[in-house]
């Protein structure tokens, strides 16, 4: 009976098996025969849910199109954050491997920074040193020139210093217009040359 066949079942089949069952039907039905009716054939043209009936079979396929449409929603969304992680976690290893690298050159100049300073302080000790010992072996040369000569000095007669003196005076000055001797000073002068006349007075 055609109550007994799903409705999608017999529109996905068409007008042409219920045409047939209408007809075996028609054929063999008692009340027909009883009028004297006997149906010669059955034309069937179209088959056609009502629109009630359409809505209702379209629920489904409408709710399948949408889950799949959902599902490929959410499976786009999640395609894309799995791109958004994976970028980010590029940009992070990325961040990540500069920073080192910029750590690792701030050491290496801080390093090379106390090297140059380190090699600049001992070059400036070295200088240090050299200098206080040019200045240590001038100064040695000089208090040793300095004692010689008063060595030599020393031996001198009185007189002779005297002279010696005034020829150093004279020599650093251009003219003298005046001497001024005190009678202090001419007995002192006398009484030296008196001492030294016995050493220089000829045999």
């Amino acid at each position: 009976m055609p109550g007994r066949s799903p409705v999608r079942a017999l529109l996905d089949a068409g007008p042409e098996p219920l045409r047939l069952l209408l007809e075996a039907v028609l054929t063999e039905a008692p009340a027909l025969a009883e009028i004297g009716v006997s149906p010669v054939s059955v034309r069937l043209t179209n088959l056609a849910p009502t629109s009630e009936l359409e809505r209702a079979l379209q629920t489904p396929t409408f709710e399948a199109l949408q889950q799949k449409a959902d599902e490929a929603t959410f499976a786009r969304r999640a395609l894309a954050v799995e791109k958004e992680r994976a970028i980010a976690e590029n940009e992070l290893a990325t961040r990540t491997e500069l920073a080192q690298r910029e750590s690792g050159l701030i050491a290496r100049e801080a390093e090379n920074a106390r090297d140059r300073a380190a090699g600049l302080a001992q070059a400036r000790g070295l200088e240090a040193a050299a200098e206080a010992e040019r200045i240590r072996l001038v100064e040695g040369a000089r208090a040793e020139a300095e004692a010689r000569r008063v060595a030599v000095y020393r031996d001198l007669p009185p007189t002779t210093l005297l002279g010696l003196a005034a020829r150093e005076l004279a020599g650093k000055l251009d003219t003298i217009e005046h001497v001024n001797l005190t009678p202090d000073l001419l007995a002192s002068l006398m009484g030296e040359f008196r001492r030294a006349a016995p050493l220089t007075a000829p045999r």
